[in-house]
């Protein structure tokens, strides 16, 4: 049973994310900051999963850093006290997010059979029963911070996000963490037919916009680093097994902000 849910995890992961997820930035994100080329269709995810154990968990990262495009950063220096105020702003579309996974699950998955039970009949849930979701985390350096209000996340042209959870007040301001919530309780059968009314199409995206500001130093310094970290763990539960994990997909990556990185 294991087995279904690996796949659908990868498109969940690869989301970016986040997106996210986004500087997120990646989740964002960031690897979907660069564009699928619809003539090949071919994935901007960058991903590396392998399947271990008798339960055939998939384990893996996503590596989001060298498909950071700095453009989607933006700095406007205030002439008044030497500071910048700038923002994070992505789209990351659907099709490109989910590709591959789409791929494998229509490929392997769709038709395949344990015992008398499909496979795409899996409801998918995160630990203990929770909704499935794809979480990423911001943290920015020292002299850069968000005002956690301002985050914004727009999914309302995609199906495959019910919901996002934005960061509340009470979060530390120099870190972003964003929840997106994967489709309605569905299994996956529902969740990638979700997916797959949006392939091959662009304008369902999800678009993050993070305002943030920064001290002259923070901005000029080849120290000043951005830390993403996002992951998507997902779990099977049932009347005959439970509390089984199934995906184990993380991202970790890092990027440099300065002037430099924004010209």
């Amino acid at each position: 049973m294991s087995s279904v849910r690996r796949k659908p995890a990868r498109a969940l992961l690869c989301l970016v994310l986040a997106l996210s997820v986004a500087a997120v930035f990646l989740l964002s994100s960031s690897a979907v900051f660069a564009e699928t080329n619809p003539e090949n269709n071919t994935s901007v995810i960058d991903s590396h999963l392998e399947v271990s154990g008798i339960t055939e968990r998939i384990d893996g990262y996503v590596n989001l850093s060298k498909d950071m495009e700095m453009r989607t950063i933006s700095l406007q220096k205030d002439a008044n006290d030497n500071n910048y105020t700038g923002k994070i702003e992505v789209n990351i579309e659907s099709s490109d997010l989910y590709h591959d996974a789409y791929q494998l699950y229509k490929k392997k998955y769709e038709k395949k059979r344990v015992g008398l039970k499909y496979y795409r009949n899996l409801v998918m849930f995160n630990k203990d029963k929770k909704f499935p979701t794809i979480d990423y985390k911001l943290t920015l350096p020292d002299g850069v911070t968000v005002a956690t209000k301002d985050v914004q996340c727009d999914v309302s042209t995609t199906k495959t996000i019910s919901k996002v959870e934005l960061p509340t007040a009470e979060q530390r301001p120099d870190q972003v963490s964003l929840h997106f919530y994967l489709g309605n309780w569905d299994d996956y059968a529902g969740f990638f037919k979700k997916v797959g009314e949006e392939q091959n199409q662009r304008g369902h995206a999800i678009h993050i916009v993070i305002p943030f500001t920064a001290t002259a130093k923070a901005v000029e310094s080849k120290d000043s680093i951005i830390k993403g970290n996002g992951s998507c763990s997902l779990w099977k539960y049932g009347s005959v097994i439970n509390d089984i994990q199934l995906v184990n997909i993380t991202s970790s990556n890092t990027w440099t902000l300065n002037a430099e990185a924004t010209k």
